[in-house]
């Protein structure tokens, strides 16, 4: 069992008992990609996103996070009409990634971009592929805010964002479930980010956002209008969660 998992253990268990990738190609590549990095969508989380992305049947996606390339191979093969931009600051698992891709095929529908994803998200190898229908985010919680400023011009209206892993191991919610030791610091210091970045999210006009404890929690926002939007941190974190580890 999946230690990240937020929920109670017995609850995580049965959903993961209940997981069936029914696509042998992607069961085979998400063994592989394991064996590769641990960073590999949790089984809920990935279930969601599939259904997710049949709905909404974007054309041109983004993705913050690439890893081994598993995700991506997933959009690219639930999507055959869309383009997938993905980035990872990695080389190694950027490599790893473009082999996937292309030995699946995909190589032509997908773009893996190398570097810190703030800084690519503001270069023209992104912007130019923009507008996005869907993205997700991915990579390094305590920056998901600063993604999101980033990635509010590159927004089709009407876009579809999910962010990935916002309840931190239960630590977004409740001090709770406080790491012990070095990590400490690090943790609650990501924790606090992420507490700012959902109040942003499910408080800021133009945006409509559901918070589910799927996986390590999934925050799924739509966007009518990027336009309008007001950029993350121009909302303050409620005092008192940003005591809770004090």
């Amino acid at each position: 069992m999946e230690t990240r998992n937020i929920t109670v253990p017995q609850t995580a268990a049965y959903l993961q008992e209940l997981y069936c990738q029914k696509d042998p190609l992607l069961a085979e590549l998400r063994q592989k990609s394991g064996e590769i990095t641990p960073a590999l969508l949790l089984p809920e989380a990935e279930a969601l996103l599939h259904q997710l992305l049949l709905l909404q049947q974007p054309r041109r996606i983004l993705e913050i996070g690439t890893a081994a390339g598993y995700s991506a191979a997933c959009f690219a093969r639930w999507l055959p009409q869309a383009q997938i931009t993905t980035i990872e600051a990695l080389p190694e698992l950027c490599t790893a990634a473009e082999k996937t891709l292309s030995g699946l095929g995909f190589s032509d529908r997908t773009c893996v971009l190398e570097g810190d994803a703030r800084q690519v998200l503001a270069g023209e190898a992104v912007r130019g592929k923009a507008p996005f229908d869907f993205i997700f985010i991915d990579a390094a919680k305590s920056h998901y805010a600063e993604f999101w400023n980033l990635c509010l011009p590159l927004m089709a209206r009407g876009c579809l964002i999910v962010s990935d892993n916002v309840l931190f191991k239960g630590l977004t919610a409740s001090a709770d479930f406080e790491a012990e030791g070095k990590k400490k610091r690090k943790h609650r210091t990501i924790a606090r980010r992420l507490r700012t970045y959902l109040t942003y999210l499910t408080q800021q006009e133009g945006l409509l956002t559901s918070v589910l404890a799927a996986g390590d929690g999934l925050a799924i926002t739509i966007v009518a209008e990027p336009e309008g939007v007001l950029p993350c941190n121009t909302l303050q974190p409620q005092t008192e969660k940003e005591d809770i580890h004090g």
